[in-house]
């Protein structure tokens, strides 16, 4: 290895659409200002390449900071909604602050996730994505901030759809 590359700062290379993800974070955190980081900590947990809050004012001329400003200030949202389990009437209860946009029916999801996350997930994410929609014990799917999903299911309430994608589904769920 040669004393250049030895000495040389480590490259911190993003995709595209790691770019338009933390975009679409961005655009969903309205109200503050943030900083891109490579070490910004993640919504599900760990760190990479996201937004930090900017606590306070900026100075430095090298930081990218990121405003988001409110179109309506004083528009007000339900700090709840509750989704009735249609298999056992129970209520699931939805946390606003953590999902935007809930997704109960088939033509909707198709209409509006599968254009939308195209852009984000993989082949298999994406798969995944068309499995849910499909599925008949998936009551909802849920967009969660920044650009996550999560899957409603009878009896199991929200999971990511990645932990969903990944447990053998012909099986009944456990109670929990």
């Amino acid at each position: 290895m040669s004393d250049e590359a030895e000495n040389s700062p480590p490259r911190n290379v993003i995709t595209a659409d790691d770019l338009r993800r933390v975009a679409e974070w961005a655009d969903g955190m309205r109200g503050g200002e943030y900083r891109l980081s490579m070490s910004a900590p993640l919504p599900g947990g760990g760190t990479g390449f996201g937004l930090e809050r900017i606590e306070g004012s900026s100075d430095s001329v090298d930081e990218l900071v990121i405003s988001t400003p409110q179109r309506v200030p004083t528009k007000k949202s339900p700090p709840v909604f509750m989704l009735v389990d249609p298999a056992t009437g129970e209520h699931i209860r939805v946390d606003t602050q953590k999902h935007d946009a809930i997704f109960w029916g088939e033509v909707s999801a198709e209409k509006f996730l599968i254009p939308y996350y195209t852009r984000f997930l993989d082949d298999a994410g994406m798969q995944s994505l068309r499995e849910a929609i499909a599925d008949p014990d998936v009551i909802a799917i849920a967009h969660d901030y920044p650009t996550f999903l999560d899957v409603a299911t009878s009896g199991r309430g929200f999971e990511p759809l990645s932990e969903w994608a990944k447990r053998d589904r012909s099986r009944p769920p456990q109670s929990t």
